[in-house]
């Protein structure tokens, strides 16, 4: 259907907040038995690097 679950992860410095959202990789496969349901990883969908100085941001 398209809908994704996922998580944040923020790690910082004195300079930068490193911000992350994570999901499954391509290599799952999820059924409705959960016998048959193939595990995979983890995927980095976005990644920002978020200056503590106010200047614009970048992606990782």
């Amino acid at each position: 259907t398209g809908d994704e679950y996922g998580f944040m992860s923020f790690s910082a410095s004195k300079e930068w907040l490193k911000l992350q959202y994570h999901t499954a990789d391509n290599k799952w496969n999820f059924t409705e038995n959960i016998a048959d349901m193939k595990i995979g990883g983890v995927a980095t969908k976005h990644c920002w690097y978020i200056p503590t100085d106010g200047s614009e941001g970048k992606a990782c």
